[in-house]
Parts: C-alpha cells; structure tokens; sequence
C-alpha cells in the first residue's frame, strides 16, 4: 500500500478522482484544505483546495501551503487538474514543485473513457480542439489555446518539456521542469506509469482522474471479491444543480423532457441575498408528492439572460456569482435536508457542492463507487455526527443522459 496525496481545485474534482480508488484495501477520504488536521490516518487523502477561482498568486500560495503541510506524510503526491484544463494550472503545477522540493512533474491530462486525450501537446476533447468546444467559452475559465504547454506558461516560468512517456525513456537528473505526456488510450497512461512507477518518491505527478484511475493499479491493491458497495436506499431524491454551461442544459432538458419533476429558479432566488419561506415550501411538496425534484437555475438562453440582467441592475461583481450561487443553493438545500425529507442528495457543479457542504457543515467525503463514468455515489460525513448518501458529478462531465442516469440509478439502487 503506497500513501499518496492528491490535491484538486475544486470539489466535484476532488471526488471523482477519489472514487478511483474505492473498491481498493486503501482508507480513502476527501476533504477541503481546512480541513486536513485529523485526516492524516488515511492512506489516500484528497484534499480540495477551493483554487479554481482564485488570482494566481493566491492559488499557488494555498497549494503551496497545502503541498508543505501533508509532504512528509504522504510520499506519492499527485497534482489533480481539470480535464479540460481550466483553472490556475501553471501557478498550482508550480507551487507543486517548489513546495515539495521534487526536480520533475510528469503530467498526464489525457482521460480517454470521456473522450479527453492529448497528442503533440494539444488537448482534444470529442476529437476537435478545446478552443473549438462549447467549454471554450466558459465565463469563469474561457479556454484560449488547446497547447498545453502554452496555457502553463501563462502562470510559471518553469520549463516546460513535451514528450511521449509512453515510448520514451524517463530520468529525474536535469533541470526542474514539466513534462507534459502525450497519452491517446489508457494503454499509452499505463506504459507512462510504469516507466515513472521506480520514481514516484522523487517526482510529482499530475494529471485528472484518468491517470488517477490508472494509478490506483499500483498504488492500491483491490479488495477480495465479492465486497460490494452499499445499496442506496431512497424514497425522496434531491438534484441541485448550479452549472449553466451548455452541456449542463442539454442534460437537464433531456431530464425534464423524460418527466424528472424540476424547478427553475428565479435569479432572486439564487442571486439575492435571502430566498422566500415559499421556496422551501415548494420544493417539499414536489419532493413529497414524485418522491424526487431537479432543482437548477437555468434550462435556456433565455434563463442566463435573466440573469445577466438581474446582475446589472443590482450592480452584482462578475468575480463573485459563483460564490453567491453557491452559497444560496447552499442554503435552500440545508433548510430542505433539514427538514428529514431528503434521503439521497444529489448535486451537479464544484462550487454548488462545496456551498452544500459549507452550509451542512460537512466534515468531508467518503467515496463510495462510480455510478457511471463522471458520476460518484459518496456518504458526506457531517458535523458532530450523521452522514448523507450524494451523488456528484462535474457540469463539464457526462452526455446528454446524465442527469437523468442519476435518477434513475437512485431508482434502481
């Protein structure tokens, strides 16, 4: 058993890389930076540092701190990244580096089971170019350039070195630098993580939950056959889902459009400051009446212009949305856990999760099972005591079924 540690961006992340290893002899839990004291008994610790959205000398700074706290403790260290590389990449792949001392980072992004590979260092996502997605366009983090290389740069002046691990020979003499891996299949991930398998105590690792799951053959042993994950067992479903990127919406109406119950909140609702008894009211009734509700914030074009305009006329700061949308869906979905009525809670989008557990006052995650590629079933473990079954998946992640697939498996067990 090798202890490691993986450091992600946000929650969602944190989650489906740490799923990776469940099912394994491995003690896995996910937590957030500050929550890290008391957690160092596990083998695999996953740690979510909330940097995604933070300047970048900041975001290298929590990383960095984070890095230097756990180091010692945890000899593999493996730097999480968005599968479609958005976030303070350079500024965390450098405070990885520098914080823990090591001369290499080997950096994998590829995750071919969700159709994300990397060739002659540019990241496809569905074969095209990620400049040419709709994730290009993402408010928080637009994507400029589909070379990886490039997009590190932009935050940290360390080299940084294309190469193909995969047939390619590996050393960790020379200079500090970034290698960035070519990698097409998961044949291409495992050829790369046994050339750097000898190495792992002298070099940082990043990558998604792709290298991730590749990995954790090495890194963790299975557990005997036949030990199998719980059954979920739920007679009122709750879905918040806070993303509004385009593949989000396209899950959301096929959901709807299957007959999964829905609300579609009001920007008051989700941007002001206090939300309507009314609210809680309505959602319980739904919750009560067809055992399970979708609960978003928008299903079209015209829902995000609502929204744009509710932001201008109430002089709102762009920087900040997230954090308010995160923090009232936050609040409705404790009022609604709290009043009993919620078995299994589901939630789509990292900002809306960790504003869920925020308000919950959660202690962290243990991963249980994947659902579906992209979808984690875990128990959050709460404050002083009591759990909750979720199911999370990133907004980014997922065809058109998704939403709807986490329905039903709550359905299905």
């Amino acid at each position: 058993m090798r202890r490691m540690v993986l450091i992600a961006d946000d929650l969602t992340g944190a989650l489906d890389t740490g799923v990776q290893f469940a099912g394994s002899e491995a003690n896995v839990f996910v937590t957030t930076a500050d929550g890290i004291n008391g957690e160092e008994s596990a083998d695999i610790l996953v740690i979510d540092t909330e940097s995604r959205h933070l300047p970048a000398e900041e975001a290298y700074r929590t990383v960095y701190e984070t890095v230097d706290c756990v180091r010692h403790r945890f000899p593999w260290i493996y730097k999480k990244t968005d599968s479609l590389l958005r976030g303070n990449l350079g500024a965390e792949l450098a405070a990885v580096l520098d914080s823990s001392g090591r001369k290499k980072l080997v950096f994998v992004p590829s995750y071919p089971r969700m159709r994300r590979i990397v060739k002659n260092g540019r990241l496809f996502v569905d074969g095209i170019p990620t400049t040419r997605t709709h994730n290009a366009k993402d408010a928080l983090n637009p994507v400029a350039t589909s070379v990886i290389s490039d997009i590190i740069a932009e935050q940290t002046d360390l080299t940084v070195r294309l190469t193909n691990l995969a047939t390619e020979a590996f050393s960790i003499s020379g200079e500090k630098e970034i290698l960035v891996c070519d990698a097409v299949t998961d044949d291409d991930m495992r050829r790369i993580a046994r050339r750097i398998l000898p190495y792992m105590r002298d070099i940082a690792v990043a990558g998604c939950a792709g290298f991730a799951s590749v990995l954790k053959e090495f890194a963790a042993p299975a557990e005997a056959a036949g030990t199998a994950a719980p059954k979920i067992d739920a007679r009122s479903h709750l879905i918040i889902c806070g993303s509004i990127n385009e593949r989000t919406r396209r899950q959301i109406n096929y959901a709807v459009e299957k007959g999964l119950p829905h609300l579609v909140l009001t920007p008051e609702e989700y941007l002001g400051e206090f939300h309507s008894d009314e609210i809680m009211r309505v959602i319980c009734g739904m919750l009560r009446e067809n055992g399970a509700v979708l609960v978003c914030t928008a299903r079209d074009d015209k829902d995000i212009v609502k929204s744009g305009t509710y932001v201008k006329e109430h002089r709102l700061p762009a920087e900040d949305l997230h954090i308010r949308i995160a923090k009232s869906l936050g609040r409705i979905t404790a009022e609604v856990i709290n009043t009993g009525n919620v078995d299994v809670l589901s939630v789509i989008g990292g900002d809306t999760l960790f504003g869920i557990m925020s308000a919950l006052d959660g202690r962290g995650f243990i991963p249980v099972r994947v659902i579906r590629t992209g979808t984690v079933q875990s128990v959050m473990l709460l404050r002083p005591g009591g759990s909750k079954t979720v199911l999370t998946k990133a907004g980014s992640f997922g065809d058109d079924d998704a939403i709807w697939h986490m329905y039903k498996s709550v359905l299905s067990g």
